[in-house]
């Protein structure tokens, strides 16, 4: 059984351009907007370098509730406790009973510390 305990918020950059037109997103200057169904959050693994660096990678996934979507795209970045965390992919479950409907979200996180 999946507990959903976990309230995130989302935060959508600021899209700029360089004066090469180079989109840049600054997510320092974005919106950052609540959550209002708490989810699942929980640890895939994680990942280091030892080489030069102590580099962490960890890897999260979120999960909504049955019948629950969330505003998100890949540009976007997700806070929870654990800081903030880079959208890897989002994938829509469709609803089996409703047309163009989703039954729920999954959406894989990544987090680099180090």
């Amino acid at each position: 059984m999946i507990g959903y305990t976990t309230r995130v918020q989302v935060v959508r950059p600021l899209e700029e351009r360089d004066r090469y037109e180079n989109v840049r997103y600054n997510y320092e200057a974005g919106e950052v907007r609540d959550v209002p169904a708490l989810v699942s959050l929980q640890p895939v693994g994680q990942d280091s370098d030892d080489e030069n660096r102590v580099m962490v990678t960890g890897t999260w996934v979120l999960r909504t509730r049955p019948g629950t979507d969330i505003d998100l795209v890949e540009t976007d970045r997700v806070r929870s406790f654990h800081g903030d965390m880079k959208v890897e992919g989002i994938g829509r479950w469709p609803h089996p009973i409703r047309p163009g409907g989703v039954h729920h979200a999954e959406v894989k996180l990544q987090v680099v510390t180090g």
